[in-house]
């Protein structure tokens, strides 16, 4: 894209369109070919594809405001605009990876394959791979662990040596037909890292937001304590599945009041074991009250795995405490 930046201070807020006066969405069907999906061929050669597997000549890319300057790509105005969006793309050479750029499916199976629900999706999502040589170190080795939601670690054999990752920052919309000419590579030793995957891509997209003190400030200083209580020897955290978190008054993102579920895998904690969390929940309900516009940290509910209330699962969440070394679910 070329033409001038705007100057600075300009503002880059488009004015609200009347869309009344646009015209309707076109139907994928009327774009794609998806009778070829039927061709026995055709079947034989997805059904040999599945969530996880690689794909070669990756080309990431993204849409941007054709005509507008995009600062947070660095692109200038095009002067050819005509009102619709444009792409733009990662430029440069090949990874040393396989000696291409590489990515990773993340659609469903299901939605992959000629028949079923595949025959009504004409593409797949595809997520870029990256060398974890290349971000830093600290944040790389939370990556190789499983601590984040939005890189997952790539284990399969095919692989060559070093360490790679899906990134699921951005996934690309790919037509099916590029499957056609090339052999899936598994990104995954095993069906339990497959599995352990596809958990990811829902968990990235389906997670729900909380208030920013509860997601960040009161999970950051539990799993302080949780790394605390574990450097002076005590061992209960290892019998904790995992904390969720219930909005019992309010909403999620503006709570009034909220209860944490201490849930442990087997019985619940001695009453000795419970001081460490209970003096934590004291201190942190004042920081609480500040930051939420007086919220409610009621005590502490500690429920051995069995004995947890379907519709106390429903209504919490899991908080993200890498400390207690569990998967991310629900």
């Amino acid at each position: 894209m070329t033409g001038p930046a705007p100057a600075p201070g300009e503002s880059l807020v488009v004015p609200a369109a009347d869309l009344s006066t646009l015209e309707g969405p076109d139907q994928l069907g009327d774009n794609f070919n998806l009778e070829h999906l039927r061709r026995p061929e055709v079947v034989t050669s997805l059904d040999r594809w599945r969530q996880g597997d690689l794909v070669r000549r990756v080309r990431v890319s993204w849409a941007v405001e054709c005509g507008q300057a995009d600062p947070l790509c660095g692109l200038a105005a095009d002067l050819e605009a005509d009102g619709l969006w444009t792409v733009a793309w990662v430029p440069g050479p090949a990874d040393r990876l396989l000696g291409e750029r590489l990515g990773v499916i993340v659609s469903q199976t299901c939605d992959i394959g000629a028949n079923g629900p595949g025959s009504r999706h004409p593409t797949i999502q595809v997520a870029p791979v990256v060398d974890l040589e290349n971000i830093p170190p600290r944040r790389a080795a939370d990556v190789l662990v499983g601590k984040t939601t939005d890189m997952v670690a790539l284990t399969g054999l095919s692989l060559p040596s070093g360490h790679w990752a899906a990134d699921l920052r951005i996934s690309l919309p790919v037509s099916k037909a590029v499957l056609l000419t090339q052999e899936p590579v598994r990104g995954f030793e095993s069906e339990s890292e497959e599995i352990a995957f596809s958990e990811k891509v829902s968990t990235k997209y389906s997670r729900p937001a909380l208030h920013d003190h509860i997601a960040n400030d009161l999970t950051a200083s539990l799993n302080r304590l949780i790394r605390s209580q574990r450097g002076k020897g005590e061992v209960w955290m290892d019998r904790v599945e995992q904390v969720r978190v219930r909005v019992t008054d309010g909403t999620r993102l503006a709570p009034k009041a909220v209860e944490l579920i201490v849930v442990t895998l087997d019985e619940s904690l001695s009453p000795r074991e419970r001081v460490p969390l209970r003096n934590w929940r004291n201190e942190q309900a004042r920081p609480l009250a500040k930051a939420a516009g007086g919220c409610r940290l009621v005590p502490l509910r500690f429920v051995p795995l069995v004995e947890l209330k379907a519709m106390d699962y429903r209504q919490s969440l899991q908080l993200a405490l890498d400390e207690l070394n569990q998967p991310l679910a629900g």
